[in-house]
Order: C-alpha cells, then sequence, then structure tokens
C-alpha cells in the first residue's frame, strides 16, 4: 500500500468512526438532517415507526464503528511494511 493511499484510508476510517458515533449518540438529530436534505430536493420522507428508526440507525452507527475501527487497525498493520 502506497503511503498516500493508507493516508487516505485512515482518513475516511477516522471520518467513518465520528460519523457513526454521531448515529449512535444522536440517532433522532441525524434523522431530522436526514429529512431536512430530502426536503431540499422535493421530497417527504417520513419513518413509519421512529422509535424503530431511532434503533435501526444506531445500529447502522455501532455496525459503522467497527468497520472504521477495523479498517483503521488494518492500516496501522500496514505501516511497518511501508519501510
Amino acid at each position: 500500500m502506497k503511503p498516500i493511499v493508507l493516508l487516505g484510508a485512515l482518513l475516511v476510517s477516522f471520518t467513518g468512526v465520528i460519523i457513526g458515533g454521531l448515529l449512535i449518540k444522536k440517532p433522532k438529530e441525524v434523522i431530522e438532517l436526514q429529512k431536512a436534505f430530502y426536503l431540499g430536493i422535493n421530497w417527504r420522507i417520513e419513518p413509519v415507526s421512529l422509535p424503530r428508526e431511532i434503533a435501526s440507525t444506531r445500529i447502522m452507527g455501532i455496525l459503522l464503528v467497527v468497520v472504521c475501527v477495523l479498517g483503521i487497525l488494518f492500516c496501522l498493520a500496514r505501516i511497518p511494511h511501508l519501510f
């Protein structure tokens, strides 16, 4: 892996951890942000069940954090191979 690719992958993974944290900590605000975005492009969306949507959003956040942490660990394991 080239150093610039490794740095990009690390940056994307850290960003994913931050976004995943937001999905876990503030799912309702993220859902409202998504609704506002879609309203801006002339679509109105509403979840059928808000409690279920909040739970699903938290689960997505947990999965995103797990995948991104694994990506970070993979990238960090590749650093010794650069030298």
